[in-house]
């Protein structure tokens, strides 16, 4: 059963009868390996594994649509997958993963800031010192956030970007 509850319209209609194009079949295999990766165990394992044998430039849209996807496991695979590759850290926006900063999820959060930790650490650099303007704003209300490992992690983020 394939989880398709942020699955954003493509804007084209099928007719009746009319075959899915590769580029869906490709769109639906890469969701369903992000809903496996989520899911833990040796099958989040082999999912992985297998994103990381497909673009980067496929995978990483289908990534961001599944930051707002319905389960909060599948919104943390997707936010620390956004992070894996440099290419992956160069095509998904950093506005699209600093919204998860303000998830209502604190599991969420959390993810978002070891993913924004491991993603835009110091061997990073570039990347790194480009974005803490970006960064700032939400991790500011991370570092009162009344889960405390949100906090703390939140605070690590804050120093490695030395704000």
């Amino acid at each position: 059963m394939k989880a398709r509850s942020t699955e954003k319209p493509s804007g084209k209609s099928k007719s009746a009868g009319t075959a899915p194009s590769a580029g869906d079949d490709l769109a639906s295999k890469i969701d369903d390996l992000i809903v496996k990766t989520a899911r833990g165990g040796g099958a989040a394992s082999d999912a992985r594994t297998a994103l990381r044998g497909l673009s980067d430039d496929d995978v990483t849209p289908r990534l961001c649509v599944a930051l707002g996807h319905a389960k909060e496991q599948v919104r943390c695979a997707a936010v620390e997958q956004c992070t894996e590759t440099p290419r992956r850290r160069e095509l998904a926006p950093i506005t699209e993963i600093v919204k998860c900063l303000a998830d209502g999820s604190p599991k969420v959060r959390l993810s978002t800031l070891v993913a924004l930790n491991r993603g835009w650490g110091p061997s990073n650099g570039a990347v790194y010192a480009t974005q803490g303007d970006a960064i700032r704003p939400a991790l500011e209300r991370c570092l009162k956030d009344p889960e405390p490992r949100v906090a703390s992690q939140a605070a690590i983020v804050w120093k490695r970007l030395g704000l």
